[in-house]
């Protein structure tokens, strides 16, 4: 990782740091400014949701057609709720849980109460 990629990650609006970055960009011309711009603001448009009917196919192994949209909608739901969708390490942890505990989502209901 380069060092601006470093300052960019670790920027707190310190008096010192916004000084050092409108050094930065005041030493830029209006073309690369322009460009930076444009690449900065340029993301990718963001998914539905993490979780789709061939997610959840690679997940279980059942085809993708055994499985409702409204499943997988509720499923990102759950994920945008609690914030686990924010990071991918909690949100593999979550759904292993959960597979685990449906036998990869063959039980949808409780089968005992203790």
């Amino acid at each position: 990782m380069s060092f601006i990629l470093d300052a960019a990650k670790y920027y707190a609006a310190l008096p010192h740091q916004d000084a050092a970055w409108e050094y930065l960009w005041a030493s830029l011309d209006e073309y690369t400014q322009d460009c930076f711009m444009d690449a900065y603001r340029d993301a990718p448009e963001a998914p539905e949701g993490l979780i789709t009917l061939d997610i959840f196919e690679q997940l279980t192994g059942y085809s993708a057609s055994l499985f409702k949209q409204s499943e997988a909608d509720d499923c990102n739901k759950l994920l945008a709720v609690t914030g686990f969708d924010q990071d991918i390490e909690a949100t593999r942890m979550l759904m292993a849980n959960i597979l685990h505990e449906t036998s990869n989502l063959k039980f949808r209901k409780e089968l005992a109460d203790g």
